[in-house]
């Protein structure tokens, strides 16, 4: 900035929202230019109530770290306890998850 060279840059931009861009645009709420820009590789992940078999792994993670951080040692995670996040629809998702 404030130069007058061109400068080469190697840059990458990722960026999420839970709003609808598209209808966004259409109320010109959104710049349509941006939105375009930014969907050159959309990626979809769906929300952790939609894919319960993928609970276990970051639930693991997140009682590894908490364990870490206070020094203790958790071996594994029974069946039992395991059962109950992946019951539970979390409409926070992995945030929420990872609060818990």
């Amino acid at each position: 900035m404030g130069s007058t060279r061109t400068k080469k840059v190697n840059v990458r931009i990722i960026a999420a929202t839970h709003r609808d861009l598209e209808g966004m645009i259409l109320k010109n709420e959104f710049r349509g230019d941006l939105y375009y820009r930014l969907n050159v590789f959309p990626i979809c992940a769906p929300p952790l109530r939609e894919r319960a078999e993928h609970i276990p792994l970051p639930v693991r993670h997140f009682i590894h770290r908490a364990a870490k951080r206070m020094n203790k040692s958790i071996g594994w995670v029974s069946a039992e306890s395991m059962a109950a996040p992946t019951r539970y629809p979390w409409p926070g998702n992995i945030r929420e998850l990872e609060s818990h």
